[in-house]
């Protein structure tokens, strides 16, 4: 895996990371900002439709770059690498999102999305 990092401007910044995965991985881009709060339980987290907050479904079988609307004059937009612990504290105006992997030939479900962020919060 190699990873470096890329500013744009002071309020995009990404790590660029490369995988070798295999065919039959895909990646779904998550909106998880509600998810990153110290006070939250597995059982909240499991009443959010995760499906609701899919950004980008990406294909994992060629390179993904992740571009990301950042027209929101204020806000911060972070992009954590999958597995990686989801922060218990925001930044003000600050939007997280987590890559979240999948196998192709079995898709993803709600049941799915909830386990794998409560993974990551845990």
């Amino acid at each position: 895996m190699y990873i470096c990092p890329t500013t744009f401007s002071e309020r995009v910044k990404y790590y660029a990371t490369w995988l070798v995965l295999g065919g039959d991985i895909n990646f779904v881009l998550l909106d998880v900002t509600s998810a990153c709060r110290d006070d939250i339980n597995e059982t909240e987290l499991s009443e959010i439709d995760w499906r609701k907050n899919i950004y980008q479904e990406y294909d994992g079988s060629d390179v993904i770059e992740i571009i990301l609307n950042t027209k929101r004059e204020k806000a911060i937009y972070t992009v954590y690498k999958p597995g990686i612990n989801l922060p218990l504290e925001l930044k003000e105006n600050e939007v997280v999102f987590t890559l979240i992997p999948f196998k192709k030939s079995e898709g993803y479900t709600e049941y799915y999305l909830d386990s794998m962020i409560v993974d990551i919060c845990y």
